[in-house]
C-alpha cells in the first residue's frame, strides 16, 4: 500500500496531517511557529494597512481627499511588499506619490524646499488628519523593525534589502503627507481661515 504525503511539515521535520493551533504556513507545506520572525513580519503589516485605511476615513472626513488619493499609494504598496514577501519575488516600487525613490528621499529629507515647511515636532494642534498620519508613520517604523528582525541572516546580512527598502521609501513617504497636510498641499488648508498656530509662525521658538 503507497504511503500519501502528508499535508504539512514543520522545521523539524515531523509531518502533520492537520496544522497545530501553535503553528501556521511559512510557505507551500511548511509549517513553523507563530512567533517566527517573518509571521511576526506578516503580522505587521496587517494592522498597517488597517491603520493606513483609518488615516484614509479621517482625511477624508477633514475634507483632505487628495491626502487619501496619496494614501491608497501607501495600501498599494503594503499590499505589494506582503505578496512579494510570501511569493519570494523581487520588491520593487518604481514610484510612490508620483516620486522615484531617490526624489523621495529628496522631498523627505528637504521639506522646507518642496513643501514649504520645516521639520516638525508633532503636536495635537496640528489636526486630526495630521495626527492620524503621524500615527500611521509609527506603524510604517514598526513594521520596518520587524522586516529587519525576520531578513537578518546570522552573519548579520540582510536577505530582503527589496522589502527594507521598500519600507524605509513608505516611511519617507507617509512623512511627505504630512509636510503636504501641514502645508495646504491638499483640498483644504486647515489654516485656511484660522491662521497658523502660534507654535508654527514663522520666528517661533
Amino acid at each position: 500500500m503507497a504511503l500519501t504525503e502528508s499535508r504539512y511539515v514543520d522545521n523539524a521535520g515531523t509531518r502533520h496531517e492537520t496544522k497545530p493551533e501553535h503553528m501556521t504556513q511559512l510557505f507551500g507545506r511548511q509549517l513553523v511557529l507563530k512567533t517566527h520572525p517573518r509571521i511576526i513580519f506578516r503580522g505587521k503589516l496587517d494592522p498597517l494597512a488597517a491603520r493606513t485605511m483609518e488615516a484614509q476615513c479621517v482625511v477624508t472626513d477633514e475634507r483632505y481627499a487628495n491626502a487619501a488619493a496619496d494614501l491608497q499609494d501607501v495600501m498599494s504598496s503594503i499590499s505589494r511588499i506582503l505578496m512579494c514577501e510570501v511569493s519570494g519575488m523581487p520588491c520593487k516600487d518604481d514610484t510612490l506619490l508620483g516620486l522615484s525613490h531617490d526624489e523621495l528621499r529628496l522631498h523627505s529629507h528637504n521639506p522646507a524646499k518642496y513643501c514649504g515647511v520645516d521639520h516638525m515636532i508633532p503636536h495635537y494642534e496640528m489636526g486630526k488628519a495630521f495626527v492620524a498620519v503621524n500615527a500611521l508613520r509609527t506603524a510604517v517604523r514598526e513594521t520596518e523593525i520587524a522586516a529587519i528582525q525576520a531578513f537578518t541572516d546570522d552573519a548579520g546580512e540582510l536577505t530582503r534589502p527589496d522589502i527594507i527598502q521598500s519600507l524605509n521609501r513608505l516611511s519617507s513617504a507617509v512623512y511627505l503627507v504630512m509636510c503636504r497636510l501641514l502645508a495646504g498641499k491638499y483640498d483644504t488648508p486647515r489654516y485656511a481661515e484660522q491662521g497658523r498656530p502660534d507654535f508654527l509662525r514663522k520666528g517661533t521658538p
